[in-house]
């Protein structure tokens, strides 16, 4: 009951949460299951200080070569886009049936395993290193939540589908290999998006895209119903014109028919008086519609070049 006693409990209290919280590992853990920290200093969604990365522990270092953060990252993402070309250089050369012989299937097999390991070794390092990414909405991520968030992305999917199905293959044995699974391989062309110099174009485009994409979805709408209009009157007067071989017999027929006629091949020409009328107002409209974009698309990356020129001046 000492007056003086209590005025200073809340001064101990502090003091004694101050020495909890510079008490290293233990002080942080209470931080973040308390949610004391304030986003504003950096936290994460739930208010939790950024995970640190050290760049001299092992991980913080293959994070960095795995990632393109140093110099010898970048020389390693250059290394495996040469890979990338020449396991897919390798592919297409496979399906030449000259070069199919036994010294040229060796050849194949030998380039596509060689490959193979590489591509394993990168996305391995890649799933392990994951968590030192520092992004700051990732920092209330748990190690399992981030590798799990990373191998769903849409270039992690792809780097997997480039040399899962060779491990298929291997474990099935020869004789029971899944058809056409080499042709998966093929998708790691994809990785070519990661290069920088590769990348401007189209994060370019992504900004055009962000900053018209409403125009454009409407006359991507408008587009694909006069399509389904045209197929349909197609089908409709042409269905019984035996000159053009079943081409309209169906809606989908015609639809596939149309889409080439909208690009300006007039593959079948033998209309009805009413087919052609339909045609050329098909085509009017076609090319009124598609102008419309084309602009659009043009316009928006001479802005977004302009605006980039001025940023780097």
């Amino acid at each position: 009951d000492d007056p003086l006693l209590d005025a200073k409990k809340p001064q101990m209290n502090a003091a004694s949460g101050y020495s909890s919280l510079s008490n290293g590992e233990e002080g942080d853990q209470a931080a973040r299951e308390m949610g004391d920290v304030a986003a504003a200093e950096g936290g994460g969604e739930l208010g939790y200080p950024p995970r640190s990365r050290n760049p001299e522990t092992l991980r913080g270092k293959a994070y960095e070569l795995a990632f393109a953060k140093s110099e010898a990252g970048h020389i390693f993402e250059y290394c495996i886009l040469l890979t990338i070309l020449i396991a897919t250089i390798s592919f297409v050369l496979s399906t030449v049936e000259e070069l199919n012989t036994p010294e040229g299937t060796m050849a194949f097999n030998t380039i596509e395993t060689i490959c193979v390991i590489i591509f394993t070794v990168e996305y391995v390092l890649r799933l392990w290193t994951v968590v030192e990414d520092p992004d700051k909405k990732k920092a209330h991520m748990a190690a399992w939540t981030m590798r799990l968030s990373f191998v769903f992305e849409f270039l992690s999917l792809v780097d997997l589908a480039s040399f899962l199905p060779y491990y298929i293959d291997l474990v099935m044995g020869p004789g029971n290999e899944i058809e056409n699974t080499s042709a998966l391989r093929a998708l790691r062309l994809f990785r070519v998006l990661k290069a920088e110099k590769y990348v401007v174009a189209f994060a370019m485009f992504g900004e055009v895209w962000e900053e018209n994409k409403h125009i454009l979805m409407y006359t991507g709408v408008l587009a694909l119903i006069l399509w389904i209009v045209m197929a349909s009157l197609f089908w409709l007067l042409e269905k019984d014109n035996p000159n053009h071989e079943g081409a309209f017999e169906t809606v989908p027929n015609s639809l596939f028919m149309t889409a080439i006629i909208f690009g300006g091949e007039w593959c079948r020409c033998d209309f009805t008086p009413m087919g052609k009328v339909v045609g050329v107002v098909m085509c009017w409209f076609g090319i009124n519609i598609f102008a419309v974009p084309i602009g659009i698309i043009a316009s928006g990356f001479e802005q977004v070049s302009s605006r980039r020129k001025k940023e780097n001046a």
